[in-house]
């Protein structure tokens, strides 16, 4: 056996199926995650129906998933595939910023909600909590969600730790 082959096998990789309906965005997404050392894309599908058959047979670590997506949305979709195996860990990758969505996205099992804004840094350590059953929001919609939950008066307002850079 080739050494090249037999270190590429021994590696132990976080796979990751993509779903986006913007060619360009999944591209782009596919591009930054190849780069990582310990991930690997196993699966890409730009509809919620493909995605759940694929990743049903494909059986990857993570998926990202965006919400809005054709054929259901990524909330649903992240309700069937949850239902059925429940090892997998769905990480929603959106533009939504508003608390109902991400409400919906963990209710349907997901373990995670990131904003399409988020650094690379943000998604990768996303992904690396995720594999180990830890829950991730960004930081962007806790802020929100803190600055602007009805409780939490002007004076009384935490101080939250800026955006990772």
């Amino acid at each position: 056996m080739d050494p090249l082959e037999e270190n590429t096998k021994m590696m132990d990789y976080i796979t990751i199926f993509l779903v986006d309906d913007h060619p360009l965005f999944l591209e782009s997404l596919a591009g930054l995650i190849q780069k990582h050392p310990s991930l690997k894309i196993v699966g890409m599908a730009k509809d919620a129906k493909s995605a759940v058959k694929e990743i049903r047979t494909i059986q990857p670590d993570i998926v990202l998933m965006d919400i809005s997506i054709p054929n259901l949305d990524g909330i649903e979709a992240t309700r069937l595939i949850t239902k059925t195996n429940p090892k997998i860990a769905i990480l929603i990758l959106s533009m939504h910023d508003e608390s109902h969505f991400l409400c919906r996205a963990l209710e349907a099992g997901a373990i995670g909600y990131l904003l399409k804004d988020s650094p690379a840094e943000e998604l990768f350590l996303a992904i690396e909590m995720a594999n180990h059953g830890i829950s991730f929001i960004s930081p962007a919609i806790l802020r929100k969600l803190v600055m602007n939950h009805p409780g939490t008066k002007k004076k009384q307002r935490p101080k939250l730790l800026p955006t990772l850079t």
